[in-house]
């Protein structure tokens, strides 16, 4: 899908050019399957691989995000932290390997969600920033509502259901209006938490 969605918005047709070309790289990156921990070798190897692979999708969509369009900057931050999750997901996939004692699969869980929590942790950070300057750059479609979704069903706690409604009205400056102004310009690494790059804070008021 194209970063605009169902709505009707002019974009900046380079910033939707990357953005296709980023999901292309996500695409790829979800197609890598981890081997189970019964083959200890290959399960690492392919951990591996695709760590490195989030590492591109981040790459690509920063990118997008360098372009300064402000509805494909909210799309990218989406896609991010749902690359994030994916990692996640597949991580704690796979069954303990079968050879082991009851405690011994039990601390091989323990050391999983030791690998795996900074990076759920990630993929939350990351829709928090796409609610966040949703809301700074007045940019509220498709892809805000999946960031909500997504931190309504994984972080019920800080953002229960209809959370969007309870909020406060958002005011719309005159700063909202300049392209590029609140857009985070820095993707993290895998395992680390997003936040705003340098020079892009939102102004005082």
């Amino acid at each position: 899908p194209n970063c605009w969605v169902a709505t009707v918005v002019k974009l900046d047709p380079f910033a939707l050019v990357a953005f296709r070309n980023a999901d292309e790289v996500l695409q790829k990156y979800k197609s890598i399957k981890i081997a189970k921990p019964d083959k200890p070798k290959e399960f690492q190897k392919t951990l591996a691989e695709k760590k490195k692979a989030m590492d591109a999708v981040n790459a690509a969509y920063l990118e997008v995000v360098k372009l300064k369009s402000p509805e494909c900057a909210v799309a990218s931050l989406f896609r991010t932290g749902e690359a994030a999750a994916d990692l996640v997901n597949a991580m704690r996939a796979g069954p303990p390997p079968k050879d082991l004692s009851e405690q011994q699969k039990e601390l091989f869980k323990s050391k999983l969600e030791e690998q795996t929590n900074p990076l759920d942790d990630q993929a939350a950070s990351y829709m928090t920033l796409c609610l966040d300057k949703s809301a700074e750059l007045a940019v509220f479609n498709d892809w805000t509502k999946r960031c909500l979704g997504y931190l309504e069903e994984n972080r019920p706690q800080t953002f229960p259901k209809s959370q969007l409604e309870q909020r406060d009205p958002v005011k719309v400056r005159m700063w909202l209006s300049v392209l590029g102004v609140g857009i985070s310009a820095e993707i993290q690494k895998t395992g680390e938490k997003a936040k705003t790059g340098p020079g892009t804070e939102r102004p005082p008021l």
